[in-house]
Parts: C-alpha cells; sequence; structure tokens
C-alpha cells in the first residue's frame, strides 16, 4: 500500500507523455538563462546599492559646502575614495585651516619617516587622472603612475571649493620641502593649470626608495 502511494505521488510530478518530457526538455536551458539573467540582475542592483552607500560615506569626508557639486559626485562615483592607489588622507571635515595645514604635514611627515622616498606635492582638479592619465605625444605630461619616475601612490591631503584656497596649501606645504632629497618640486607652488570648476586637490605622490 505504501508504495502504491509513493508511485502515485511520484507520477503526479512526472511528466504524461513524450510530449511533455520534450517540451520540459526544450524548456530547461530558457529556465535556465532566465534563472542566470535575474541572479545577475539582482547581484547588479546590489553593488549599485553598495556603490550608492559607499559615495555617500565618501562624499561626507569632503566639507558641507563641497558635497552638492556635481564635479565632486562624478569622481567619486569613478573612483575617487575608493581607487586601489589613489587614497583620501584629509583633514575632518569639520577642520578649521590650521588644523588643516597641520593635519596635511603630519600624513607627509609619516611617509617620509618610513625610509628614503621621492616625492612631489601638487594641485589638481582629477587626482585620478592626474595620477593614471596615459602617456601622450602632446602635452600635458602622463599621469604620475605612468611617467619615468613611476609614482606608486597619491594622497590626497587637502580638498578646496577654490583653485585658490589648494595651491595656497600646495604653496604653503611645498616650502619645507623644497630642496630637500626626494623632493621632486622644483617650484614654490601655485603654477598648477587650472581645470574647470572645484573642487580642487592637493596632493601628494611617493615612491618609496626602500
Amino acid at each position: 500500500m505504501v508504495d502504491s502511494r509513493k508511485k502515485a505521488r511520484i507520477s503526479e510530478h512526472q511528466p504524461e507523455n513524450i510530449y511533455e518530457m520534450e517540451q520540459d526538455r526544450l524548456h530547461r536551458p530558457v529556465l535556465n538563462c532566465l534563472e542566470l539573467f535575474t541572479s545577475h540582475l539582482n547581484l547588479s542592483r546590489m553593488q549599485k546599492k553598495f556603490q550608492s552607500n559607499l559615495g555617500e560615506k565618501v562624499l561626507y569626508l569632503f566639507k558641507p559646502c563641497m558635497r552638492d557639486s556635481p564635479v565632486l559626485r562624478r569622481l567619486i562615483s569613478h573612483g575617487l575614495g575608493s581607487d586601489a592607489l589613489v587614497w583620501l588622507k584629509m583633514p575632518p571635515a569639520t577642520a578649521n585651516t590650521g588644523q588643516s595645514l597641520a593635519c596635511c604635514r603630519k600624513v607627509v611627515a609619516t611617509v617620509l619617516d618610513k625610509g628614503p622616498t621621492v616625492y612631489k606635492i601638487g594641485v589638481t582638479g582629477d587626482p585620478l587622472l592626474r595620477f593614471y592619465k596615459e602617456p601622450c605625444t602632446a602635452p600635458p605630461n602622463p599621469g604620475y603612475y605612468k611617467s619615468h619616475e613611476k609614482f606608486k601612490r597619491m594622497y590626497v591631503l587637502y580638498a578646496g571649493a577654490t583653485w585658490e584656497e589648494a595651491a595656497l596649501m600646495e604653496a604653503v606645504l611645498i616650502e619645507s620641502h623644497l630642496g630637500k632629497p626626494g623632493n621632486r618640486n622644483i617650484r614654490p607652488g601655485g603654477e598648477g593649470r587650472r581645470m574647470g570648476q572645484g573642487p580642487f586637490f592637493t596632493y601628494l605622490v611617493f615612491k618609496s626608495l626602500i
């Protein structure tokens, strides 16, 4: 009696004829594709949500006056704040000018204290482009990662709402390093090429010689 019931239950889940078996065989690849597509779609949504949440967290590292900037939001969406080699090492968003300068100096000193280092301080409107730009025959120069020095990392030290603000921080930082071993700055700072709208970023690029 038990065996007959088991057989009855099994038969309920089996095609009644060859036609249904053939239909099932033909539809199975389509169903598999649909399941795979749905899985990828859900994963894509999760990734977008994660990137959106990460972007919001990065945004709050900047001063409130910059957070609505479409330029800043575009840079963050392109990887600023999550890149493996271009790191944000900025002062807290609430820091005043003196605190920001002290924080930037501390970051530079920490890098140099690790041993012989080749480094340069500069200002840019796009840290990722400035670091990764491919070499070309026309100016401007290639990015630091592709340059003859082959710098290994960039720290974004400071973000200014205007070019003048970031360039002033650049000049103040360069002043105490100009002419020192390993420093590649040859001018006092503030001479860089202004690009579009702010924010603008004071940075440190470097590579260890150890």
